[in-house]
C-alpha cells in the first residue's frame, strides 16, 4: 500500500508541474541595456508626468470640432493661437502667423528630445487648470476615434 501512495504523490507532483509550467505564458524577450537606460531617462524628466487615463465622460462631448485650432485663435482682444503662445516660451524660435500642430510636429515630433505629446498633455491635463475646467480634461476635443478603434490627433489624421 505504501507504494501506492508514493506513486499516486508522484503522479500528482508530475501534473501539477506540467501544469504550472504549460499554463504560464512565455517570457517576452528582455529589452536591451540601452533601452531600459532611455526607459529609465524619459521617467526620470522633470515635469513629464503620465497624464491620466480617461474616463468615459472625458470621451463624449466635442466642444473642439478642429482641434487645437478651435480653442487657440483670437478671440476678442486676446491671441490664444499657437504663434502667440511660443512667444511665452524663453529661448524658444519664432514660427510663422499662422502655425498649426503640423508646424509644432516638425521639431516636437515623437522621437524628439521635447515630443509635442508630452509637452501638451502635461499642460492642458497636469497643469492646466482652464483646460480642466472649461472642458474636463476631454479627450475628444484634441482626439478623434474611428469606428475601429484607432485614435488620431485632430490636424494630424493624413500623417
Amino acid at each position: 500500500m505504501r507504494k501506492h501512495t508514493r506513486l499516486l504523490i508522484f503522479v500528482v507532483v508530475l501534473v501539477a508541474v506540467a501544469v504550472l509550467l504549460t499554463g504560464c505564458p512565455p517570457r517576452g524577450e528582455e529589452p536591451s541595456p540601452q533601452q531600459k537606460q532611455e526607459a529609465k531617462q524619459e521617467a526620470e524628466k522633470p515635469g513629464e508626468e503620465k497624464s491620466p487615463e480617461p474616463n468615459a465622460a472625458q470621451m463624449m462631448e466635442d466642444q473642439a470640432p478642429n482641434g487645437c485650432v478651435s480653442c487657440h485663435r483670437k478671440k476678442d482682444d486676446k491671441d490664444y493661437r499657437l504663434s502667440a503662445e511660443v512667444k511665452n516660451i524663453e529661448g524658444h524660435p519664432q514660427v510663422k502667423e499662422d502655425a498649426t500642430l503640423k508646424d509644432c510636429i516638425q521639431c516636437h515630433g515623437h522621437e524628439s528630445e521635447r515630443p509635442f505629446r508630452t509637452i501638451l498633455h502635461r499642460i492642458h491635463l497636469v497643469e492646466g487648470e482652464h483646460y480642466l475646467e472649461k472642458y474636463d480634461k476631454n479627450c475628444i476635443n484634441c482626439h478623434r476615434v474611428s469606428e475601429e478603434g484607432e485614435v488620431t490627433v485632430k490636424g494630424l489624421e493624413e500623417q
